[in-house]
Formats: structure tokens, sequence, C-alpha cells
């Protein structure tokens, strides 16, 4: 009788951590995203496709533009649909606007979602990626999304 009640514990103690775990993940995701809705401007997607690598680690995504920016950052499901796990506004460096993410890039292929909300139609449509640029000047990242621990230990992605 007592192991049975020590094991209803154990698995009611488990439900809650991993339901507390949802709950902040989702939190943080419909805060992001209800900031990035609360901006005017024109919205535009990309994608940035990654073709996989030997290992996972955490890689940069550079996306430049001449006029100040908003981005959320997401991935395709293999399955349909959009994860957006990121959002951020541009920095100035020298005559240009960055938003630098450090982000996990997985053994496997995935393709990077980008929404990007400018001021007007034509800022946004010079939006672009430059990792040339930022590999260069070692640009810091603004925006650090890390892996979960699944992640790293290869069960997903």
């Amino acid at each position: 009788m007592i192991a049975l009640l020590i094991a209803g514990w154990v698995v009611a103690v488990i439900v809650f951590f991993i339901s507390l775990t949802l709950w902040t993940e989702l939190r943080k995701k419909f805060k992001f995203q209800e900031i990035f809705e609360k901006t005017d401007g024109y919205v535009r997607k990309m994608t940035y496709p990654y073709a996989g690598g030997k290992k996972g680690a955490m890689e940069r995504i550079i996306i430049r533009g001449e006029a100040p920016f908003e981005v959320l950052i997401g991935f395709k499901f293999p399955f349909g649909g959009t994860d957006w796990f990121g959002y951020g506004k541009s920095r100035k460096e020298g005559d240009d606007y960055y938003v630098v993410v450090s982000t996990w890039m997985a053994k496997r292929s995935v393709e990077f979602r980008f929404a990007v909300k400018s001021s007007s139609r034509d800022d946004a449509e010079h939006i672009i990626f430059d990792e040339i640029r930022a590999a260069k000047n070692g640009l810091p990242p603004d925006i650090v999304c890390p892996p979960h621990i699944f992640q790293r230990l290869g069960l997903w992605a």
C-alpha cells in the first residue's frame, strides 16, 4: 500500500513539472507574439533552409536591413505549421540594422522561418540574410535560443 502511495506521488510530481515546463514555454511564446502583433508595419515571410551538419551546435543566422525591423523566429514542423520560438528587434551597426540569432543547428535539415516587420514594404523587401559580413565583423548575438536537453542528447532534431 505504501509503495502504491509513493508511486502515485512520484507520478504526480513528474506530471506537475512537465505541466509547469509546458506552461512557461507557452507563456513565453504568447508574450512575444503579442508584442510583435501590436506594432504596425509590413510583414514579410522569409525562410532559411539549413541542410544539417555533422553534429549539433549553436550557430548564428544574421538578418540585415536598411531600416529598423522586428523579427519572429521559428521553424517548420515536419508535419506542417510553424513553431515560433524567438523574437527580437534590430540594432544599428554602421549604416545597417542587424538581428543576430544564435540557435541550435542539428544534424538533420530544417527550414527556419522568419516573419520580419518593418515600417514600409520597401524597407521589408530589403531585409536579407547576411552571414558573410557578420562572420567577418564578429557581431554578438541579439537573440540566443539554446536547445532543449532532448535536442542536445540527439533525441529530436
